[in-house]
């Protein structure tokens, strides 16, 4: 079974160069519960100060190793992908330059930071109301790392599987 991490995201960072941040580790079919289930918030003056957002997506990171990848890279690196993953999950175009990779699924998203070495990061934002990060890498050749879409593409296979057993359980 995967395992998606889930990232509270009802609070807007002030800071725009705040990652997400992994708080707990939730079943794919626990956070399908989740947003199926939202409650909606309570506005409390004390609440309003905090300036939340209701509408914002989850975060997750397909497995564990997809984690551990994130997390290797440089913190200014985690940052500015952390910026844009965050823009998405208030449905907000990314910062960073992307590229769509429909040959491998529809809705598959690459963020691009292009410098010495260059880094990479994909996600999908189709399912379950989350951002869900498949695959983050350094780009090690100037064509197509085609490891790196291997790896994409699988990660993606085990998530729509995983997703259709929720379904049928249901």
């Amino acid at each position: 079974m995967l395992i998606l991490q889930k990232v509270i995201p009802c609070f807007k960072q002030k800071s725009a160069l705040n990652p997400p941040e992994v708080a707990n580790v939730l079943t794919a079919h626990e956070l399908n519960l989740v947003s199926m289930h939202k409650e909606k918030a309570t506005l409390s003056p004390e609440t309003t100060n905090h300036n939340i957002n209701t509408s914002m997506k989850q975060f997750a990171f397909v497995n564990n190793a997809a984690e551990r990848e994130y997390k290797d890279f440089p913190k200014e690196i985690q940052q500015q992908f952390g910026t844009s993953l965050r823009a998405v999950q208030g449905d907000e175009k990314p910062l960073l330059p992307i590229q769509t990779l429909e040959s491998i699924g529809a809705g598959i998203i690459e963020l691009k930071i292009n410098s010495s070495p260059a880094f990479r990061c994909v996600y999908i934002a189709k399912f379950l109301d989350t951002v869900v990060v498949l695959h983050s890498f350094e780009k090690t050749t100037n064509g197509v790392d085609r490891q790196a879409m291997k790896t994409v593409e699988k990660r993606y296979k085990e998530l729509k599987a995983e997703i259709e057993k929720m379904k049928r359980q249901k």
